[in-house]
């Protein structure tokens, strides 16, 4: 079983909009994919994901493509079909490759304003949100949308955040 302070699992960056130089946002992933993959298989081979870290203008175009939807969001995840792939950083072995996930800085930080959150915290909780969804959790039924909820909460309860459905209902 991997202990709680090892990392298996990683994420590739991409920062687009220079705004996310202020966060700690390598680290902030890095926890999000360990803590949440760690609660959902606590022996699960290696994963990577990939993170675009953009802005309302970039993440709008991806809406639109991907969703149909023309407006900006806070968050998109699209699922790989690979199950392997060369480790991208030095070809020593072979990660799961779990999918890409892009995240809009103007849209985290107006909800974090608007919720009263940290934006290291509503972060996380979209990181934790996205990476279920990578794994294939699913919210399209309230029985679905419960469990997803709990499992949430439990991960971001581990890694110190408060449960974010407690008194405000976030929608991601």
């Amino acid at each position: 079983m991997t202990e709680p302070s090892e990392f298996p699992h990683r994420v590739s960056l991409v920062i687009e909009d220079q705004r996310w130089e202020d966060i700690q946002l390598a680290d902030i992933a890095a926890e999000a994919i360990n803590s949440t993959l760690r609660e959902y298989d606590a022996n699960l081979i290696p994963c990577e994901i990939h993170l675009l870290a953009t802005n309302d203008e970039t993440i709008q175009k991806l809406n639109s493509k991907f969703r149909n939807e023309n407006k900006p969001t806070n968050v998109l995840s699209w699922q790989s079909g690979e199950l392997l792939f060369p480790d991208t950083l030095g070809d020593e072995e072979n990660y799961r490759f779990l999918g890409d996930i892009a995240v809009s800085y103007d849209t985290l930080l107006s909800e974090s304003k608007s919720y009263g959150l940290t934006l290291d915290s509503h972060l996380s909780h979209l990181l934790v949100h996205s990476i279920l969804h990578l794994v294939g959790f699913t919210h399209d039924l309230k029985h679905e949308e419960m469990k997803m909820e709990r499992l949430e909460t439990k991960i971001l309860s581990s890694m110190g955040i408060a449960d974010p459905y407690n008194s405000t209902q976030i929608y991601v």
